[in-house]
């Protein structure tokens, strides 16, 4: 006999079980109803092989199948030997052999079929790869195996609870039906339209053409409803309140680590209330191939928020990231930000001046949200903030006014052309953008203590690595293989082939084209770039001598990089990466002979930046952009083009309801094959750890924790002082199960820094000891590349590649 371990139902067969767990709790993993055991497994076959194997002897397997009858909670029912009369049991009915009555299994704490239903058709929805009719063949292939495998065989006496059953499917017949069960469910929070104005178009109507005027839609998100479900989802407030409390008592003397540590939000008194930050990022994206003869027609402009103060194992995950408003990007420029916009700044004003109130077991009170910064690439931040939007304008920067011919050899900020309020109200008054770099007042002002110069984000990812980590290594390639031969293009593309990329594989840099890069263009993405650059040292630097003069300008691209996407400087060394901005651009200009984009003239005003904002790695486009991938996947699930932005925002708000209606973000851990370990070794790690809350440990072969997958053989950081980095590698990974994480590794014996490399120079430890790790006291829990530059067998010469600044 086995047990559901979710909802304590009892079965005499395991086929029972299987059929009973895959209709009632779809998408669940099955756990082992021991009390002492408690393992858990993703595949129907390990749970059954372990279970038999593990709890289950030979007498009992030998009574199960002898059996006759079996027990539901107080009541015996007759088994039938006939398996589909198994299937019938699966429904979840109890048949009374004395008065024929059936009766539903709600007294056993089962799930009715419609929310089991409601998850199944939620699931569906946030695949973004699926259009609707696919959702309708599902509907209709359940319906069909009830109607024609399931009904036939419930007695005659069951016609209550074959209504039941018809009228729970009867309420996913349609989209509109399952909406209105969402809605019903307090979960899907629809787009609401607004119209942005009106424009002649072609319009067919009973087989004629007619040039009339339509009207342009815009959609909406309730901010206010979004907010407050995600809220409401267990534990999240909480822990986002005791997130922000940390990082508000955080000693920003010693290190800023965070928005919350910048001057700027440091400098706000609320009183005594609390106040999440609101990230803004606008952005356009091309819902159809950019490059067709249809590109830019169904172009729209997406608008998300994000709360920078949310837990740091969800603070980065897609499915945090809302959006709230969707328009057509042509609608932006006919019709301006005024009237797009709107919407949104009457919602921040009332989030800001009313908050939201909460009534939940763990906290009950009002949360105020205050718009903090907005995000987005340069071009989209002059275009919604009434910047010029060309940049060879006479005054191309949002920051200060500096003038083009002067920005092209400028390498420090100057502050007295910083622009103010001021003498922004001077632009205004001026009214000329070839004069001030001021087309439009910013409509943002409206909103409730906002400041316009002091919440401008800036952008690392188009800044830096699409932008001057582009210029620079398109310009030493061609050094490199042109005017210097230490390279061919077919070396550095078969190096670029071959090489192990470890932990950052999934960006690796595809080939390049002589062609492309002598005409400054290098065919690579943000990603792909950020990969490119950290590995071309260990790739390429074998094959360039030491203090080559260019090689030394990509030296200075990384330093600049790393403490541009360090997550944690010191303010003391604001200054020294001042001069350091200064030393590249000057490097770049003296070495190429080339003039400073206005991309380099934006790293000027980084180091001022970082004060107010903390480190600028937390402000990039990357993660909002990865979010246009699941819209663009939605726009091409569907052939229908009519009212695009509720096609997408819909498919969004959808995504969105799978959580709500699951009440779950996502599992802080996930793990792969486990094994248990021996009490004696158990032992031995729980008291390394000082885990004196747990009792069992399993042995994986890969543990994934806060979006890093770390496996066996992967290489972590140990130790972090002033004098150098630890490295060790993993020989075991152990699992409680729920959120821990514990490594058996062998500590490597550091060398040093090798700056040519620009990596970690390392050695096999000739020590045989291993240490024990706890993942969640690491100072750097990111992994590490570890290449073999040496080529000693009996004690090879490592050279460590971090995957993210320290």
């Amino acid at each position: 006999m086995v047990l559901c371990a979710i909802c304590k139902r009892s079965f005499v067969q395991m086929k029972q079980f299987k059929t009973h767990f895959t209709f009632y709790h779809p998408g669940k993993c099955y756990i082992c109803p021991n009390m002492d055991c408690g393992r858990t497994y993703q595949l129907y076959n390990s749970f059954r092989r372990h279970y038999l194997k593990e709890h289950s002897d030979s007498s009992m397997l030998q009574q199960a199948s002898s059996v006759q009858d079996f027990a539901i909670g107080q009541e015996t029912s007759p088994v039938n030997n006939d398996p589909l009369h198994n299937v019938c049991s699966a429904t979840e009915f109890q048949i009374k052999e004395n008065n024929s009555t059936i009766q539903s299994d709600s007294k056993h704490n089962t799930p009715p079929l419609s929310d089991s239903l409601g998850q199944l058709f939620s699931s569906l929805y946030s695949n973004p790869h699926l259009p609707n009719n696919v959702l309708d063949t599902v509907y209709s292939g359940i319906h069909n195996m009830f109607t024609m495998s399931i009904r036939p065989l419930l007695p005659v006496t069951s016609s209550s609870a074959v209504a039941k059953l018809t009228t729970d499917l009867e309420m996913f017949s349609s989209t509109y039906k399952r909406h209105q069960f969402f809605e019903s469910k307090g979960t899907l929070v629809n787009p609401e339209p607004y119209t942005v104005g009106r424009r002649f178009d072609y319009v067919k109507k009973k087989g004629k053409t007619y040039y009339q005027a339509v009207e342009c839609i815009a959609h909406k998100i309730p901010i206010r409803d979004v907010l407050h479900k995600f809220f409401s989802l267990p534990n999240i407030l909480h822990e986002t309140i005791d997130a922000m409390k940390k990082l508000m008592a955080h000693d920003t003397s010693n290190s800023i680590e965070h928005y919350m540590h910048g001057s700027f939000w440091r400098q706000k008194n609320h009183g005594d209330k609390i106040v999440m930050p609101i990230f803004l990022q606008i952005d356009d994206f091309e819902t159809l191939n950019p490059l067709g003869s249809h590109s830019g027609v169904h172009k729209l402009g997406a608008a998300y928020i994000s709360l920078p103060c949310l837990p740091y194992y969800c603070a980065s995950l897609l499915g945090n990231i809302f959006l709230v408003l969707l328009y057509h990007s042509t609608d932006r420029v006919e019709f301006g930000n005024r009237i797009i916009f709107q919407p949104l700044i009457d919602q921040f004003n009332d989030l800001f001046k009313h908050g939201i109130v909460f009534d939940l077991p763990d906290f009950k009170g009002t949360i105020y949200f205050e718009l903090s910064l907005i995000l987005g690439d340069n071009l989209g931040l002059h275009s919604v903030l009434g910047f010029v939007e060309s940049f060879s304008s006479n005054f191309p920067c949002r920051t200060c006014k500096v003038e083009k011919k002067v920005m092209a050899n400028q390498v420090y900020e100057d502050e007295s052309l910083l622009r103010t309020e001021s003498n922004y109200q001077d632009d205004l008054k001026t009214n000329n953008s070839s004069l001030t770099g001021v087309k439009e007042k910013c409509i943002w002002l409206d909103i409730e203590n906002f400041n316009l110069f002091s919440q401008m984000g800036f952008d690392v990812m188009h800044d830096m690595h699409e932008g001057c980590a582009k210029y620079v290594m398109c310009s030493l390639l061609v050094v490199f293989v042109d005017k210097m031969k230490y390279l061919t293009i077919d070396i550095v593309n078969n190096k670029i082939s071959s090489f192990q990329y470890g932990p950052d594989k999934k960006d690796k840099p595809v080939t390049l084209a002589m062609s492309n890069l002598r005409k400054g263009n290098i065919r690579l993405n943000a990603a792909e770039m950020s990969t490119f650059c950290k590995y071309f040292g260990v790739m390429f630097g074998d094959f360039i001598p030491r203090h080559n003069k260019y090689w030394q300008l990509y030296i200075q691209l990384m330093t600049v990089l790393d403490f541009i996407m360090s997550p944690r400087f010191v303010s003391e060394q604001i200054d020294y990466f001042k001069y350091m901005i200064a030393d590249f651009c000057e490097m770049y200009i003296t070495l190429f002979n080339q003039s400073l984009k206005p991309k380099f003239h934006n790293l000027l005003h980084y180091h001022s930046a970082m004060l107010r904002f903390g480190p600028l790695r937390f402000l990039s486009s990357m993660r909002y952009e990865a979010k246009h991938r699941f819209n663009k996947l939605a726009a091409k699930s569907t052939n229908n083009r009519i009212n695009m932005t509720l096609t997408v925002a819909r498919k969004h708000q959808l995504m969105l309801n799978d959580i709500f209606l699951k009440e779950t973000i996502r599992s802080p851990l996930s793990f792969g094959g486990q094994a248990e370990v021996p009490v004696s070794e158990c032992k031995q790690i729980l008291d390394q750890m000082q885990w004196s809350d747990i009792t069992k440990l399993y042995k994986v072969s890969w543990a994934a924790k806060c979006s890093e997958r770390y496996q066996v053989n992967s290489v972590i950081v140990t130790a972090i002082n002033e004098e150098n980095i630890y490295f060790s590698k993993i020989d075991d990974i152990y699992v409680d199960g729920v959120s821990k994480i514990s490594f058996k590794a062998k500590p490597l014996q550091t060398i040093g820094f090798d700056n040519h490399y620009h990596a970690y120079n390392v050695l096999d430890s000739l020590q045989s000891s291993h240490i024990y790790i706890d993942q969640d006291t690491m100072q750097y829990p990111f992994l590490c590349n570890c290449v073999v530059i040496g080529h000693n067998i009996n004690l090879p010469e490592y050279h460590i590649v971090l995957s993210k600044p320290i």
